[in-house]
């Protein structure tokens, strides 16, 4: 009996591992033939549209998305798994469940990829909503990903809090991360854009001195990031003038 009971979901991950590996190998066209039979075996297991087909769509979304550049825009197909996907999550789901969430961030994001940022950031928006309800702080990329969407947008006001609110995570993640001093020259660009400018060369130089500490053997690791937060630095203090 114990077998009989255990059987489904063993054949089922057994597909999914095999689709997993043929996306590894670069085989996604196979891949999408075995995760269209994982979706099939589910619906004949479980009935349609049960939480078993939230996997084999990400990963449908993956094979497509592997196809071609992270940032291209053609990417119609992985939106349309993903959001299948978060439709099966909203209906099987508690509505403050962390995978409703999660699936929110990432049909946002290819949304923005494909230039609907408005439909983008409220799907991060939701994401984040519901991160706040679980007190996690695993979808802060999201508040970045909002953030630029409205700074593309001619909107940093709209941006602002998004910026703050991710400068703030990664500060208490690791103070002295990449990430960090990312986060904040991101958040005094956005200040700058609001003519905040004093606020802005704070962030700023705090940005530049964390990059300034990131070295190995005694060699800046980011020259680059440097030279264009020095950059602006220098704008922000001449329009201070």
């Amino acid at each position: 009996m114990t077998k009989n009971t255990h059987e489904p979901e063993q054949r089922w991950t057994a597909l999914l591992e095999a689709a997993r590996q043929l996306i590894d190998d670069q085989n996604t066209v196979g891949a999408r033939a075995v995760l269209l039979d994982v979706v099939n075996y589910t619906n004949e297991t479980w009935g349609e549209d049960d939480v078993h087909l939230i996997r084999p769509l990400r990963l449908m979304a993956e094979s497509f998305w592997r196809e071609h550049g992270p940032l291209d825009a053609n990417n119609q197909s992985e939106i349309e798994c993903l959001q299948r996907a978060l439709a099966v999550a909203r209906q099987r789901l508690p509505p403050e469940h962390l995978e409703i969430g999660r699936l929110a961030g990432e049909v946002g994001t290819h949304l923005q990829i494909a230039g609907h940022l408005d439909e983008a950031c409220v799907l991060m928006v939701e994401c984040l909503e519901i991160a706040d309800k679980n007190a996690s702080e695993d979808f802060t990329r999201y508040a970045t990903g909002i953030a630029h969407a409205r700074m593309e947008q001619g909107r940093p006001a709209e941006a602002l809090p998004f910026f703050e609110r991710a400068a703030l995570v990664y500060e208490r993640r690791d103070p002295s991360s990449t990430i960090h001093a990312i986060a904040r020259f991101h958040l005094g660009k956005c200040l700058f854009a609001l003519r905040r400018n004093q606020e802005a060369v704070n962030h700023l130089e705090l940005a530049l001195r964390l990059v300034d500490a990131d070295r190995v053997d005694g060699q800046r690791r980011h020259a680059p990031l440097m030279s264009e937060i020095m950059d602006l630095i220098d704008r922000v203090k001449t329009e201070t003038r």
